[in-house]
């Protein structure tokens, strides 16, 4: 049975369209955390723009063990902070349409804390080369410790992956990243 669209939920549409509006805009920074009953929260706006490496690294929690993802090298500045950033795949479908969907876990480590994400990635292929694609990722904080134990936010990317060794797995990440992180006062 469908739910018929009632004035109801057009104003919840609306207040959430609203809401999202309000959390892209770096004007309102309190205004998704004043209307999540979170008014004390500190959000800050991040971008990092850069490349990374792709290869096998053992992730933190994972008791040695290894996974394919972005390897932390450098410390890098995004926004009011300063880490290194690590990506595990942890999944990946083929479309059939070419396009291969990813799912990821990122570990961005700085002076003051752990970030974890939970990701859903796409990768399309970007033309003739069959070692490349481009990749739109959606990065979704789930945990963190130190200042950022209670964290939410949401990180966006875009980019192109090239695999540069198939045995074992390396490549590299252009990285344009963006996006919202909230944390307690």
């Amino acid at each position: 049975m469908r739910t018929p669209i009632t004035r109801p939920h057009v104003v919840a549409a609306v207040v959430l369209l609203a809401l999202s509006a309000c959390a892209e805009s770096p004007a309102a920074p309190d205004a998704l955390s004043a209307a999540l009953g979170q008014s004390s929260a500190q959000c800050s706006n991040v971008e990092f723009k850069g490349d990374a490496t792709l290869g096998l690294w053992a992730y933190p929690g994972g008791g040695g063990a290894l996974g394919f993802g972005g390897v932390p090298e450098e410390e890098v500045p995004f926004g009011p902070y300063t880490g290194t950033f690590g990506s595990i795949l942890t999944s990946e479908t083929p479309s059939g349409q070419g396009a291969v969907h990813y799912t990821l876990i990122h570990f961005i480590e700085t002076a003051d804390g752990m970030i974890q994400t939970a990701d859903r990635a796409v990768c399309a292929p970007s033309g003739p080369d069959e070692t490349a694609c481009r990749v739109s990722d959606v990065l979704t904080i789930v945990g963190g410790t130190g200042i950022f134990e209670g964290a939410y936010g949401q990180l966006r990317n875009r980019g192109i992956i090239t695999i540069t060794n198939f045995a074992p797995p390396e490549g590299t990440l252009t990285v344009d990243l963006r996006g919202r992180i909230c944390t307690a006062p």
